[in-house]
């Protein structure tokens, strides 16, 4: 599983996840450049192509969330179509208000590239996953990686996060 990120590997091994499947973009003869497109190439709906966000408090700087990024930053795992609904996890950490964090600071506090953040090797923030995932037996996922992606059985996301409540689900676009 050389294409998985270390910190990914470490996680899924520490979980236990041991049916974990590969999809490679380099594997398809078309092109893979969206969700939309890898759902279709692995014959699976595309809200079972799930995406992790990580999202930061507006107010923390970026010294702030580099300094204590358990406290300033968390991530949100939903199906690819969805939206997050910010004032919902906002009001989860009793943010005033919560936005995307840059691109620089995941790749810097957790070495995800953009597109390919996966909600394992997070141990610094937490988690928060989206129910409608639970629907499916298997999501896809980022691997930490650009272009590589892991399918892995849902009861292993119960490890790693824990779900929105209803109320602060995201929206379906």
């Amino acid at each position: 599983m050389l294409d998985v990120h270390p910190n990914v590997l470490a996680e899924l091994h520490q979980i236990g996840a041991s049916t974990v499947r590969l999809w490679r973009y380099s594997d398809f003869a078309t092109p893979i450049t969206s969700p939309s497109d890898l759902a279709s190439a692995i014959g699976l709906p595309v809200g079972r192509v799930a995406k992790t966000m990580i999202v930061a408090e507006q107010q923390a700087d970026d010294v702030m969330r580099r300094l204590d990024p358990g406290r300033h930053l968390c991530a949100v795992l939903l199906p690819s179509p969805a939206k997050i609904d910010m004032k919902a996890v906002a009001g989860t950490y009793g943010w005033k208000r919560a936005e995307l964090a840059q691109k620089e600071q995941v790749l810097d506090l957790f070495g995800y590239p953009s597109g390919s953040v996966s909600p394992f090797g997070l141990q610094k923030i937490a988690v928060l996953i989206d129910t409608a995932l639970f629907a499916y037996p298997t999501v896809v996922t980022g691997a930490g990686k650009f272009g590589v992606e892991l399918e892995i059985d849902t009861s292993m996301l119960w490890k790693i996060g824990q779900p929105l409540q209803t109320r602060a689900r995201a929206t379906q676009t």
